[in-house]
Parts: C-alpha cells; structure tokens; sequence
C-alpha cells in the first residue's frame, strides 16, 4: 500500500510537471508564430493574385465596418461590410457572408490592425462600390484572422478629388470619393421631419475649396446631428472646415451633390478635426485669404451663422415623454412631443384628427 501511495504521488507529480512544459511550450510556439507574423513580408492589396499557388498572407488596418441586415430576419446580419487598407495606403473593400460572421466578428472593428491570411478575391459587381476598384476580398472558413501589434501605414488614407473633377464630372460615378473644403453657406430651407430625424433629417450646404470651385455638400440622418451638436459646441469657431471621406456623388440639374452614403454608415464626416489634413488645408486657406487680391477665393462662414434660434432651441434641449415629467427633480426646460387626443369643443383651430404639437415645458 505504502509503494502504490508514493508512486501515485510520484504520477501526480510527474503529471503536473508535464502539464507545465506543456503550457511552456505552447506559449513559446505562440510568441513565435506571433513575431513571424510580424516579420514576415506580407502582400499589398493590390499585389493579390488568384492564381498564386501560395496563399496571400496581409496585415491591414480596418477603416471603416459596417453591416447589411437580412431581410427575412431584419434583427441579424446577412453581411459584414468592411474598408482595408494595407500600410501602403492601399484600400479595398473586404466582405463576411452570415455563414462566418461567427469566426470574424471579434476582430472587425474600425482602427483595428490584423494580419489575414488566405482570404479569398473575388468580383466586386456592386452597383455602389465604396472603393473604386473591379474586386474584393472575401473572409470565409479557409481564411485566418489575428490582430497585430505593429502597423505602419497612414491613419486614413485619404483619396482626394478637386472640386473642379467633380463639377467637370472626372470621377469614379460608382465609387465613392473623398473631399475637402471649408463651409461658405448653409441652406436654412431643409426638409427635417420631426417624428424621424435619424432617418429624414437633411442639411445642405455650399462648401468651397482654396480653387475658389464649389459643390454642395448634403448630410443626411445621424450626420444631420453630428453637423448640429458641433455648431452649437463651437458656436464661436470662425469657420468650418469639412472632411467627407466615402462620399457619394449625383447630379441634379447638372449641379454636383456630394452627401453620406443614405442606406449604411460607410461615410466618415470631420468637421474641424484635429488632423494633418485639416490642419494643412486650414493653413493654406489662410494664406490665400490673406492674399486673395481677386477675390477668388471665397471666405468661410462663421460657424454661428450655421444655426437658426429653432436649430439651438430644439438641440439644446431634453425630449421627455409625457410620463417621464414626473421624474424630473431639477429644475428645467424640456420638450414632449405628442399627439392631440381630445380638444375641446368650442375651439374653432382644430382641423383634423392628426395633429402633432411641440409642447415646450418649463419646470419649476
């Protein structure tokens, strides 16, 4: 009995010493795939092939994700939309069916760095390409995905067009485009609905470029309130100089429109941001201004002159609903939008069985 003690003791022993070079060894194998992972030399995007007989191997940063509900099941995914781009500069618009949302989503989000290996390149035959380019790449169960510590690429990439390409039409019609310039109008007369301002909220606006050419500039749903808050944030800022990365173009009347992407999230607005670009264009701007004897650059707007008193009013201040009132224990000013219900009878300004009121309440 003795012997058969000590040698289970012994076993234990020796199991657990196994055990501990075991985990030694996995973590060693692992900070080295890791540092050839990082040393490696990786593929450009615009170096892929199909027909290597070697899979690509790519480290990329993650720009912009987005996602394409189903439309049977409108609560889940169908797709994952997402912008590349290598340290190059490169970009490329990437892809993951609902099938394999599971094995890639952890990874997916915007500034995130990875390293990719073997992803698939397939035809990009989508009637609104973000990046303007005949293929993209596609994530599925053969492909291998892990952050990555190191990227030395730029931060966004950027892929200026001239206004004067726009209005003379020289652009990718399909594709969408990035842009730069400083607010010279903002038109007040914008069909906004109250009841919906995520979705039907519009502002357009007349924004130049150091060229003296202009295009209109329409934001729509959520950028409507990003353009909002910043005006009513920086309401003594002397100008507004605006960055629209993955910005679509359309013609009306001949007159060049440039405005977010309406059916997702893929377009990105900087207003005034604290970038190289923006801080390069504000000094150039400046320059011009302070020389521009011909008057052919047109000045900024200051940023108060955006905002009508109902634009300040209605974003600076809380909506509540009716039943929420009652939880308010600070005074305070708030807004409850509501339908009228029952109207007294011997009022004669009542019309119709649908009327929305804006009820402003002071609390005392």
């Amino acid at each position: 009995m003795v012997i058969m003690t000590i040698s289970f003791s012994r076993l234990l022993f020796d199991s657990s010493i196994l055990l501990s070079l075991f985990r030694y060894t996995m973590a060693i194998l692992t900070i080295s795939f890791f540092r050839s992972m990082e040393s490696q030399k990786f593929t450009m995007l615009h170096e892929i092939d199909v027909l290597r007989s070697t899979p690509s191997t790519i480290k990329v940063k993650v720009l912009k994700v987005w996602s394409v509900k189903d439309n049977i099941k409108p609560n889940e995914d169908f797709l994952i939309e997402m912008v590349f781009m290598d340290e190059s500069g490169n970009r490329m618009q990437s892809t993951v069916f609902k099938q394999d949302i599971f094995r890639f989503k952890r990874y997916l989000n915007e500034n995130a760095t990875l390293t990719i290996v073997n992803p698939s390149l397939g035809s990009n035959a989508s009637n609104y390409k973000v990046i303007d380019c005949p293929n993209k790449l596609v994530l599925n169960s053969s492909t291998h995905v892990n952050p990555c510590s190191q990227f030395d690429g730029p931060t966004f990439s950027f892929k200026f067009y001239s206004f004067k390409s726009v209005i003379d039409k020289e652009i990718p019609l399909k594709a969408t485009i990035d842009i730069i310039g400083h607010v010279v109008h903002v038109f007040k007369d914008n069909n906004s609905n109250l009841r919906d301002v995520k979705r039907n909220a519009r502002l357009t606006m007349d924004v130049s470029d150091i060229s003296g050419d202009s295009v209109y500039v329409t934001l729509w749903g959520d950028y409507v309130s990003q353009f909002s808050k910043y005006v009513i944030d920086h309401f003594d800022e002397s100008h507004m100089i605006i960055l629209m990365q993955f910005g679509r173009v359309k013609y009306h009347k001949e007159k060049p429109y440039v405005s977010n992407s309406y059916s997702s999230d893929v377009t990105r607005v900087f207003l005034n941001d604290s970038i190289s670009e923006i801080e390069d264009y504000k000094t150039r701007l400046f320059e011009f201004l302070e020389f521009n004897v011909d008057g052919v650059v047109r000045r900024p707007i200051p940023v108060k002159l955006m905002s009508t008193l109902d634009e300040e009013f209605l974003m600076a201040t809380s909506f509540f609903n009716i039943c929420e009132i009652c939880t308010i224990l600070q005074p305070k000013s708030i807004i409850v939008l509501g339908t009228i219900k029952v109207v007294c009878p011997d009022s004669e300004w009542y019309s119709g069985p649908y009327v929305y009121i804006v009820l402003y309440v002071i609390i005392f």
